[in-house]
């Protein structure tokens, strides 16, 4: 669940279970996700005769529509041609709460995050692991039509299509997606002063666990990138670098710098976490990052930099083998190799020395029967 710090003027709005928005439209019917900017709605529109079901994002009351980079970047580019990669607005609106006044963007229903493919298309149910490509491909696409309009994007914001909720009833929606769990909030009697306007919700709701769905077949193999927090316009802005430490490129680390091939580097994290589930570095830090730490963890993985700026193929070969061994342990199959070659190939200490993303598209591991 969200901090409850968050509830307080210019934070969140305070929803509860059955809550309209947009002057009765929109009725809440669970929580799908949420971030320290906003939290998402599950929704039924009830303007359609039909049942109908959207996402409704609604932005921290500090975050004004001139201030939402996904809207700009959007609006700015003209990009609706290629919604089958991106999660675009279909429609906006504001909505009044005790912490001030909220944008709410109305989006489609996605599902989990991709950390969760591995588990869901399993070699029960994916034997020749071929949906993980799938899934692995449309990603890959995706950053290389947002690098064709020259915008930068941190690709760890990456979600699985859903199939449409449209013509269910609610039960059998929440039949599919799990009942949603509450938590009760109290205030201390001792709060001084205690608080008068309600700034938080009477109790939190839990997103939906889509590992306890009851229907897999709901979600599909298809990457959909829904977060552009970071994405910025080349040579107009410069990029904004909240990149978690895990998916962040050297050159991020170490000179607070970065062009396209940040975007390279962080895909090859979020791909090996594709098919893995697990993040391919993990880099121990708390408040602050010893640089040192960064370098070891990455190290450890690819090799030391004078040895990889010495010789790209020895050492991309040496990384590919301790990317299967982190992955797979020893035992690997060609399949696995030829898929953490080409994960190797992506993670160069230095930018120019990585492939362009639209090149990975060609890589023969994606056809690999």
């Amino acid at each position: 669940m969200e901090k409850l710090v968050g509830y307080q003027p210019g934070g969140h709005h305070p929803i509860h279970l059955g809550d309209e928005l947009c002057n009765g439209r929109f009725r809440v019917i669970h929580k799908l996700g949420y971030g320290g900017s906003s939290i998402v709605w599950l929704c039924r529109d009830q303007s359609q005769s039909n049942p109908t079901y959207v996402a409704v994002k609604i932005l921290v009351a500090h975050l004004q529509e001139a201030e939402c980079r996904e809207l700009r970047v959007f609006q700015d580019q003209n990009l609706h041609h290629l919604s089958r990669y991106f999660c675009l607005p279909k429609e906006q609106f504001t909505s009044e709460s005790p912490n001030g006044t909220h944008l709410c963007l109305v989006l489609p229903v996605l599902g989990p995050t991709v950390n969760h493919a591995a588990w869901i298309f399993n070699e029960e149910r994916d034997p020749d692991g071929i949906m993980l490509r799938q899934v692995s491909r449309s990603l890959v696409e995706a950053v290389a039509s947002l690098h064709s309009y020259s915008i930068y994007l941190r690709p760890a914001n990456v979600v699985l299509e859903l199939q449409s909720l449209d013509g269910l009833e609610e039960n059998q929606v929440l039949e599919k997606l799990g009942e949603p769990k509450t938590r009760s909030i109290t205030i201390r009697e001792d709060s001084n002063p205690t608080p008068d306007v309600p700034h938080a919700p009477k109790y939190m709701v839990q997103q939906v666990d889509f590992q306890e769905t009851t229907d897999l077949g709901l979600i599909l193999p298809r990457a959909v990138i829904i977060d552009f927090g970071q994405a910025v316009k080349m040579a107009v802005e410069q990029p904004p670098f909240g990149i978690p430490t895990d998916y962040a490129a050297p050159e991020v680390i170490w000179k607070r710098s970065g062009g396209r091939e940040v975007d390279t580097w962080s895909l090859a994290c979020t791909l090996y976490e594709v098919r893995v589930g697990k993040h391919l570095f993990e880099v121990p830090h708390l408040v602050v990052l010893d640089e040192d730490d960064y370098e070891y963890e990455i190290s450890s993985v690819i090799g030391e930099r004078m040895k990889e700026l010495g010789d790209g193929s020895v050492n991309t070969a040496a990384a590919a083998g301790q990317i299967c061994k982190r992955a797979f342990g020893d035992d690997v199959t060609a399949e696995q190799g030829q898929w953490a070659e080409m994960l190797a190939g992506l993670l160069r200490y230095e930018p120019h020395q990585r492939p362009k993303v639209q090149e990975l598209l060609k890589n023969a591991w994606f056809d690999t029967p």
